[in-house]
């Protein structure tokens, strides 16, 4: 067969094949093994002796301006609550689950001033939000679901005593924070949480001779990122910055973790809890560490901005009261390797071409190029013989 016929019937037969097929998107990850929680309490009574305070029932766990947010493959939720109490005692609460709840709405409460008798609280906004929108899956980040909350008080105490005394008091407005979604990082998506605490001044043993004034320059803030392996997933925990008033007007700092403060306490001052003061006891402050577990699939950290203690003998005795101010908590999961991101639509983009045209293709190019080959040398032959 002649070459030039050779050549155009190569050229016809790459002129009509069919176009390359792509293969198929592959289908758009779930949100399945992501998940996450995060939670900060204003106050938390972690020890408490009731006898010392001649109290009929202990009040420990109890929280003051509670707020909480989860996530997990199905739904999300948001609650803020301005006291979570063991005691069977009503309290308001603001609470979210989506869905079915519309990702743009929020419950918002204005509570009203509660009196337990081992702590009183006043007028409280309560918010929360929770959002899973319509085909929510893991590729978009920014519109995915998500939940948040906060309680905010305008005042709150926790042990009153006689003739206006309090051993704990937050004045103004004083508020704690959760939220809980997905991120995007190294272009896969991660569950991130934070948990934080917004107080600016503490007053203890106010109503007292005695009265300590607490300000905190800087609030604290946890966050907790999973991102399926140990590089993609880490601890950010902002520390707590406070200044310590005394009563004989000397000002001190505590802008360490583990850094602690013992202050005697007169047994005059004491007497306005009902406390005895048999032995020495000390007014002990201290900044909490954090405590805090990484690995590629799970992430837990908890904090504390501020742990008060009441201690007896000298502050080697028994413990009268331990308070923690700011208790932050966030745990986040995810799968081993996790997700990479989606692109926009909830699908992957088109990747690769079909194997088996792509070995076609090469097929008529290469005998194309053997062809014209062939013709060259022909060519060159030709024109060298003598006419």
């Amino acid at each position: 067969m002649p070459v030039h016929r050779i050549l155009l019937a190569v050229a016809l037969g790459a002129a009509v094949a069919p176009p390359l097929a792509a293969l198929p998107a592959a289908a758009a990850p779930t949100c399945a093994n992501l998940s996450g929680s995060a939670s900060a309490d204003l106050v938390r009574v972690q020890a408490l002796d009731p006898q010392a305070f001649r109290l009929g029932r202990s009040p420990v766990g109890l929280r003051v301006a509670a707020a909480r947010a989860t996530l997990s493959a199905t739904h999300t939720t948001a609650s803020a609550r301005g006291l979570e109490t063991p005691l069977a005692v009503p309290v308001a609460t603001a609470t979210q689950q989506a869905p079915p709840a519309p990702s743009k709405s929020g419950n918002q409460v204005a509570s009203a001033p509660v009196d337990l008798g081992v702590t009183r609280v006043g007028t409280g906004d309560l918010r929360a939000k929770a959002g899973w929108p319509d085909g929510s899956g893991c590729g978009s980040a920014s519109s995915g679901p998500s939940a948040s909350s906060s309680a905010a008080l305008v005042n709150a105490i926790v042990l009153p005593g006689t003739g206006g005394a309090s051993l704990l008091r937050a004045p103004h407005n004083a508020s704690s924070g959760a939220d809980a979604g997905l991120t995007l990082g190294d272009r896969h998506t991660a569950t991130t949480v934070t948990a934080r605490v917004g107080v600016a001044d503490l007053h203890l043993f106010e109503g007292t001779r005695e009265p300590v004034e607490l300000r905190v320059v800087t609030a604290p803030t946890l966050s907790a990122t999973a991102g399926g392996t140990a590089t993609r997933s880490s601890v950010r925990y902002t520390s707590p910055l406070i200044e310590v008033h005394r009563p004989n007007g000397i000002t001190q700092t505590l802008d360490a973790p583990a850094k602690r403060m013992d202050i005697p306490v007169a047994p005059a001052t004491l007497g306005a809890f009902g406390l005895t003061g048999n032995g020495a006891v000390v007014l002990r402050l201290s900044i909490g560490t954090v405590s805090q577990r990484i690995t590629a699939t799970a992430v837990t950290a908890e904090a504390a901005t501020l742990r008060v203690q009441l201690l007896g003998g000298g502050g080697n005795g028994a413990t009268l009261v331990d308070l923690g101010v700011g208790v932050l908590q966030a745990s986040a999961t995810a799968p081993a390797g996790t997700v990479p991101a989606a692109a926009p639509g909830g699908t992957l983009p088109v990747t690769g071409l079909n194997v088996g045209w792509l070995v076609g293709i090469g097929l008529l190019i290469a005998i194309s190029g053997r062809l014209l080959l062939v013709l060259s040398r022909r060519r060159s032959a030709s024109a060298e013989q003598p006419r």
